[in-house]
């Protein structure tokens, strides 16, 4: 995460080619890193159908039940205590220069692509979204 975008880490590609596209199977469960390298607070929501205000209608996020495995200078929001002033369901915000991993069981139902978004205000508006595919 940074001022606005997802970076997916993964093999270099050679000039050209697109960057990585992050993917999870379905299933299973996996583990996630989210490293903030901005210079402002970032969050992570995921799901489909873009709602009015921000967030998702479908909150893969939630479904997929994070754990957190380690990490400094997070927070995981509901919907009830959302920062970024969005409905839409879970968030995880990170501060900047913090980290936190997640532990995230991804339902066998949930195949398909999907968005990550930052619904900071002005963030997700910038271009800070990028896709993750289930297979």
């Amino acid at each position: 995460m940074d001022e606005f975008s997802f970076t997916v880490e993964g093999p270099s590609q050679p000039a050209g080619y697109p960057r990585p596209t992050a993917a999870l199977p379905t299933d299973s469960s996996g583990v996630v890193t989210l490293q903030n390298d901005g210079r402002i607070v970032h969050e992570l929501r995921v799901g489909q159908t873009l709602l009015p205000g921000g967030g998702y209608e479908e909150d893969l996020l939630a479904m997929m039940e994070p754990q957190v495995l380690s990490g400094t200078g997070y927070r995981l929001l509901g919907p009830e205590e959302d920062a970024a002033g969005g409905p839409g369901g879970l968030s995880v915000e990170v501060e900047p220069g913090a980290s936190v991993t997640l532990r995230l069981s991804v339902p066998a139902n949930a195949a398909g692509t999907w968005e990550m978004g930052c619904f900071i205000t002005g963030h997700y508006e910038a271009g800070m979204k990028a896709e993750l595919r289930l297979e």
